[in-house]
């Protein structure tokens, strides 16, 4: 299974659409386009969804798609009714637009009818969506350049224009080898977009045009990692992540300590800063409510950086190790409810363990280690020495002490080896369910003394 990766090149506008304010212009009005196109395709999706359950609830029947609108697929329909919307754009830019927005409503339509978020809705400054064979890449005397087709074949042939081409900046090392392995073919081009946004780099040129290139390849398995060798990988609060095995001694922590104590500087600032914000000077206050309120979007910003940075941090060193030990399997929690679970949900509000999770996955599948998600329920309380369970075991939230073998030792460390255990989810289901079918069974002979003796 390949993996896909991006990397960001800046792009500087050569020929192809007139001027460059002429680029400029309908590179923007394309923006808008896809921004329509993405809304327009949501509320096309929902209203399909309501008419299918009003169908079937009124006649008991399917709903046939192709039956009511002559179309297979959602995607056909849509694009047919969108057309009076599509503009100057190009039928691959509309193809990207209604594809992610289709994909983006249907990964949410659960939660949106069961009324718990709203209808996804898309700004203004939408990324322009290419398909890889639609960017055609060249390099010659070092120079980088892509042709990109944004533009339709009206628009096109009414100005006498082109597609439009670009020189691609190339600021690193690690830019320029991955061009080249596209260029070169060990890189496939997948979809990718352009945007366009502040560079932060050149205070002259304040906004320009960013390729964001997609690409993919297959990851590397010939690495000797023993798929039977697994590695159980915990998520906690005294140590953010601890990974560890049952078949050997070695593990991988990082402390969670740093982390909090940040995560509580950060909310500090913010309510001193909301608190300021309602007496502030007139300076904040006569520019409106977006500049009184711009300290606190660049501390929430800042946080919300270093928490991306701390991941891919954690998730390189964990991938790294499980390589340099042999692991072929990363066994994980299946975070579904980990907020109801826990003992500290405001912690995990604000700490983003899904994140974590995704950017170990990618890792992970990149170095051709195979990940494994397990259900967490009494992993924590069950002793990995000797397979009791009992909610007294964890008497302290860094601490496990087995009631019935002894066994004393890190509460993370004890959950990330029952973890790495594999079928540990299967195993402990079976263990609560001889100890649940034996309470049972109890509570039956108890009822029928009681019976006995009032008989």
């Amino acid at each position: 299974m390949s993996c896909t990766k991006v990397m960001k090149y800046e792009l500087r506008y050569i020929e192809g659409c007139g001027e460059f304010k002429d680029f400029q212009k309908e590179a923007w009005a394309i923006q808008r386009t896809v921004r329509t196109i993405k809304n327009k395709t949501v509320q096309l999706c929902y209203a399909l969804d309501k008419e299918r359950s009003d169908y079937k609830r009124e006649t008991g029947e399917d709903y046939d798609l192709k039956e009511k609108t002559g179309y297979k697929s959602k995607y056909g329909y849509i694009n047919n009714q969108l057309k009076p919307f599509f503009g100057n754009a190009c039928s691959n830019v509309i193809a990207c637009a209604i594809q992610k927005a289709l994909k983006k409503y249907n990964d949410s339509s659960s939660e949106i009818w069961k009324g718990e978020v709203s209808l996804p809705s898309y700004k203004s400054d939408q990324p322009i969506g290419v398909s890889g064979c639609n960017i055609k890449l060249d390099c010659q005397n070092g120079e980088y350049t892509a042709q990109i087709s944004l533009l339709g074949k009206n628009t096109m042939k009414e100005n006498g224009w082109k597609n439009p081409k670009f020189k691609i900046l190339v600021c690193d090392d690690t830019q320029e080898s991955i061009i080249n392995r596209v260029i070169g073919g060990e890189y496939r081009l997948a979809e990718s977009c352009i945007t366009y946004m502040k560079n932060k780099k050149n205070k002259e040129e304040k906004r320009r045009w960013f390729l964001m290139l997609s690409y993919s390849f297959e990851p590397d398995n010939n690495n000797g990692l023993d798929k039977d060798k697994v590695l159980g990988v915990d998520l906690g609060v005294t140590y953010a992540l601890y990974a560890a095995s049952k078949d050997d001694y070695k593990t991988y922590c990082e402390p969670g300590k740093d982390i909090m104590e940040y995560t509580k500087r950060i909310e500090c600032r913010i309510r001193d800063m909301q608190r300021q914000g309602a007496k502030c000077g007139y300076g904040r206050i006569g520019h409106g409510t977006a500049t009184r309120i711009k300290p606190i979007y660049k501390l929430k910003d800042k946080a919300s950086k270093y928490r991306d940075t701390k991941n891919h941090t954690m998730s390189k060193h964990l991938i790294d190790f499980a390589i340099d030990n042999g692991y072929g399997t990363i066994q994980m929690e299946d975070l579904s409810g980990i907020k109801e679970d826990t003992g500290n949900p405001k912690f995990l509000r604000h700490w983003t363990y899904f994140d974590l999770q995704t950017k170990i996955e990618q890792k992970a599948k990149q170095a051709g280690i195979e990940v494994k998600k397990i259900n967490p329920r009494y992993t924590s309380q069950r002793c990995s020495k000797c397979g009791y369970i009992d909610k007294n075991n964890r008497p302290e939230q860094a601490k496990f002490i087995c009631q019935k073998c002894g066994n004393e030792m890190n509460a993370d460390l004890n959950a990330a080896i029952n973890i790495s255990i594999p079928d540990i989810d299967l195993i402990i289901s079976n263990e609560i369910g001889d100890i649940s079918a034996d309470d049972t069974k109890g509570k039956k002979t108890k009822k029928r003394s009681k019976k006995a003796k009032s008989a």
